[in-house]
Order: C-alpha cells, then sequence, then structure tokens
C-alpha cells in the first residue's frame, strides 16, 4: 500500500504545473492557465483562425486552410472588419480552437503574400487607349 502512494505522488509530479511566474520572473495574470499568448503575432494568428473557423466553419488543420487564406485574401477582411467594428460580431460564435492551430498560421500568410505579389503585379508596360498616339497610328496603318 505504501509503494502504490509513493508511485502515486510520484506520477503526479511528472505534470507540468503552473508555478504563476513567467520566465521574464513577471507574475502571469492568470495562473491557471499553463497557454497564455504573449505576443502580438500571436494574437493575430488567433485572430485569423477565429474569423475562418466562424465564417467558414473550416478548421486550421483543414488542407484547404491555405488555399482559402491567400485566394481569398482573409487578412484584409479581417482588418477591414477590425475597422470597422464587426471583427467581435463576426467571429462571436466561433467554436472554440485548438492552441497549436497557431503554428500552422505562417504557412497560410506565406502563400497569401505569394498570391498577392503574383496577382498584383505593376504592368510591364501601361496601358494605351484608343486615343493615344501609338493607338491611332496602328488603327490607320491597319485601314
Amino acid at each position: 500500500m505504501i509503494l502504490f502512494l509513493i508511485c502515486i505522488s510520484l506520477h503526479n509530479t511528472n505534470y507540468a504545473k503552473p508555478k504563476g511566474i513567467k520566465k521574464s520572473g513577471e507574475i502571469a495574470d492568470n495562473p491557471r492557465y499553463v497557454h497564455s499568448i504573449t505576443s502580438q503575432e500571436q494574437k493575430d494568428a488567433v485572430d485569423l483562425i477565429r474569423w475562418v473557423y466562424a465564417v467558414t466553419d473550416m478548421r486550421a488543420d483543414s488542407p484547404r486552410f491555405n488555399y482559402y487564406v491567400s485566394r481569398w485574401v482573409v487578412p484584409e477582411k479581417i482588418a477591414y472588419a477590425k475597422a470597422n467594428g464587426t471583427f467581435d460580431e463576426l467571429t462571436k460564435h466561433c467554436p472554440p480552437i485548438d492552441p497549436a492551430w497557431v503554428r500552422l498560421v505562417p504557412a497560410a500568410l506565406d502563400a497569401y503574400r505569394q498570391f498577392i505579389a503574383e496577382t498584383r503585379r505593376p504592368r510591364a508596360t501601361p496601358a494605351s487607349s484608343s486615343k493615344s498616339g501609338k493607338a491611332r497610328n496602328k488603327a490607320m496603318l491597319a485601314a
């Protein structure tokens, strides 16, 4: 019986327990939560996940997540919703998200940046109107 109690007490000490003190030496706001969002980048990642999950019911671990974020320019939609004050309204019914999904957001943002770079390139030659000299000359030569 004593051996059993010793094993139970040793077993329980192997689990991570929040101490209430961060690595920086400051006392944590809520020591019950081991995982806390500490940087603005992580907050933005959670906002991206919340928006996609609330609006489309698509989880961040879905294979379609990167495609959706990049092709539907989700970061711009989130910025627009935050500027208009509608972001909280859109995401108020978001189901709980897995904190591990935050690691998937940088790949989605890279796909978004790549898509924007490919589709919003400036034109190599400016468009000419029908009233410009070159277009008029081509029309006269063709006639």
